[in-house]
């Protein structure tokens, strides 16, 4: 085999290899965790209800939005890969059409009947995320190479 048919073999099967690399459910239980323990560090962060005590926690009721946001699948769930030639799209998050509170938990706000009460900020999706940009696409992307390099 020559070093051209070599290389025309990877570059043929980059796509297939990408796709498997970046596999959503793969990719969701990677991120997973790291959202896990983002989350359980906010709740310890208490809102201000104007008729509950200071230092009240937050309470879990069904936990949908860590299956959302930690659950390949689940309802509420975005997790998607899209390869096209050469490049990868990853989508992932949580779906404010399902879960619509998703978003004042990341970012914090006035909620609430008549806005009463106020959240702290209890970023999840975005540390999970800049986690797994720095630790676990590197992991991913090592084990594309050499499953390439390989030939398989």
């Amino acid at each position: 085999m020559t070093v051209d048919e070599y290389v025309r073999g990877i570059l043929a099967d980059l796509p297939k290899q990408l796709k498997d690399a970046f596999d959503p459910q793969r990719v969701q239980t990677a991120l997973g965790a790291d959202v896990s323990d983002f989350m359980e560090q906010g709740r310890n962060m208490s809102p201000t209800y104007p008729r509950m005590p200071q230092g009240t926690k937050l309470q879990v009721v069904k936990g949908n939005l860590l299956k959302a946001a930690t659950i390949y699948n689940a309802p509420g769930n975005v997790s998607r890969t899209t390869v096209q030639s050469s490049q990868v799209t990853f989508e992932w998050g949580v779906d404010l059409a399902v879960i619509p509170y998703a978003r004042i938990h990341e970012y914090g706000g006035q909620t609430g009947r008549n806005h009463a009460a106020t959240m702290p900020k209890r970023p999840y999706i975005g540390p999970a995320m800049k986690q797994f940009q720095d630790t676990t696409m590197a992991k991913l992307i090592d084990t594309l190479f050499v499953k390439l390099l390989r030939g398989k």
